[in-house]
């Protein structure tokens, strides 16, 4: 008899199990004492030697011989040696030294003068696993700093329940802070409309992750238990996985092809509506000075990982821009712009793997480019034109096939136009542009039509001074007559 596959637990399922797993960690607690290096749960008896082994440095030296309750002196006298004061004691002693290890620690890390891991390591007299554990423990206690609505941005809320929150995100702004101590982040401004709306902005943890300059859906877990599925569902294609996967699909604009590559068996040149599919693995690259490593592809067998990208164009523009629509069928960083590359194409305003457009095509130089100084008014896209534009996925509690949709940012739209790429997907979302550029035209015309009547004022101004200009000055004849008559 063939065994039956497990079934994945439900979200509601989790929470009862999260549950009782709190339940039991809460008895647990009173018997128990938390070790302040690794946060684990230790036994009574067992306290002082879990010590030894996890960190030793948090049992003072006077108190390190547990065993032996007398010592010899100098001078011959044997005197008590103090002892191990117990578990209780203990814990407290190391506390109090853990959280002076850790403070010392982050001032020697990310102080005036910052030192690597290994010069932490000697200056503290402990191991380099140490020094890490401390940091790491030391950050996950600070809480993220939690951002109003409106400080940073306002939250564009694509779909929110008490599970999930799904918003879209704009390009030009981080996904999630460097250090917990920092803020202006996506994240940071989704946990403020959390706290505004009445949840607990200490639960929520995101499920995707964009890039700064890549803009569209991003979805964030309220619960833990919600994140454990979500995680999940969002990790696996669609149809496959516990929960049934996840369909995730972009829009992105490319440059003109380039050169035809001899490495290369993708189409050059595609009909709208046909499709390409880029199978390569790929890696992270080696450490480049000042610079993050890039991505590339490899094989698998050098450390490369699975990736899998469909294309379809949607749209081409005569000079050769083309609108193509990006199923992921797996989810690795810079996945899409990788594949392009290896695909003779490259998105557009790409800097890191693709090529930069003349001056002729956009009236900016590259240099431009690099130092991000386009404006939207200039017909250009000061990042890479890529847009998580849907996703489709099972809803974590109802396993209800869902589908969020992200209209395209303005920048986008105005870079297509000015390639001359068309497309419903593009004219849709313009009609508000559209608008807004009528308003300030016939605001424009306003302004002219009032500048001209002003204009006419002063003309008629300037000719009544000249008039009386002119009286004066015959006034002046006439006397200056008068008394040369006068004199004769």
């Amino acid at each position: 008899m063939q065994k039956q596959p497990h079934a994945a637990p439900t979200l509601v399922e989790i929470e009862e199990e999260m549950l009782r797993n709190q339940k039991k960690i809460e008895r647990r607690t009173k018997a128990f004492f938390t070790c302040p290096a690794c946060n684990s749960k230790v036994n009574d008896t067992k306290f002082y030697s879990h010590l030894t082994h996890c960190a030793p440095d948090l049992i003072p030296h006077h108190l390190r011989n547990k065993k032996k309750h007398t010592r010899a002196r100098p001078d011959g006298v044997v005197v008590m040696a103090p002892r191990w004061p117990g578990s209780q004691a203990g814990a407290v002693i190391a506390q109090r030294l853990e959280d002076q290890y850790r403070a010392e620690v982050l001032e020697l890390s990310f102080g005036d003068r910052r030192r690597t891991l290994e010069q932490v390591a000697d200056a503290t007299g402990t191991s380099i696993f140490r020094v890490k554990r401390a940091i790491r423990q030391a950050s996950r206690s600070i809480p993220l700093v939690v951002d109003p609505p409106g400080k940073v941005l306002d939250l564009d809320v694509l779909f929110e329940d008490q599970d999930i929150i799904v918003v879209n995100k704009p390009p030009f702004i981080t996904h999630h802070p460097k250090h917990r101590w920092l803020g202006g982040t996506l994240l940071n401004s989704v946990l403020g409309w959390v706290e505004t709306n009445g949840g607990d902005p200490t639960t929520v943890g995101p499920a995707t992750r964009l890039d700064r300059d890549t803009s569209g859906v991003c979805v964030f877990a309220k619960t833990k238990a919600a994140a454990s599925v979500v995680g999940q569902t969002l990790a696996a294609p669609i149809g496959l996985g516990p929960y049934g996967g996840s369909m995730k699909q972009y829009l992105t604009l490319t440059e003109p092809l380039s050169p035809p590559n001899s490495n290369s068996r993708m189409p050059a040149d595609l009909a709208v509506g046909e499709e390409f599919v880029v199978r390569k693995s790929l890696a992270v690259g080696p450490q480049r000075k000042n610079a993050a490593p890039l991505v590339q592809v490899t094989e698998v067998f050098d450390g490369g990982k699975d990736a899998e990208t469909r294309f379809e164009l949607l749209e081409k523009s005569p000079q050769g821009h083309e609108l193509l629509l990006c199923t992921l069928h797996t989810g690795r960083t810079h996945q899409i712009r990788v594949h392009l590359q290896s695909a003779g194409r490259s998105v557009l305003g790409d800097t890191t793997y693709g090529s930069i457009l003349t001056e002729a095509e956009f009236g900016s130089t590259a240099s431009d480019w690099e130092q991000g100084s386009l404006k939207s008014s200039d017909g250009a896209i000061g990042r890479q034109a890529l847009h998580a534009w849907r996703l489709r996925f099972l809803h974590p509690r109802t396993m209800e096939e869902m589908e969020v949709t992200a209209p395209l940012p303005k920048d986008m739209n105005r870079a297509a136009r000015k390639i001359m790429v068309n497309h419903p997907y593009v004219g849709d979302f313009l009609e508000e542009e559209e608008e807004a550029v009528v308003a300030e035209v016939a605001e424009v015309g306003e302004v002219a039509e009032v500048e001209e009547e002003v204009e006419e004022v002063v003309v008629e101004v300037e000719e009544v001074v000249e008039e009386v200009v002119e009286e004066e000055q015959q006034e002046e004849t006439e006397k200056q007559d008068l008394q040369k008559q006068m004199e004769v």
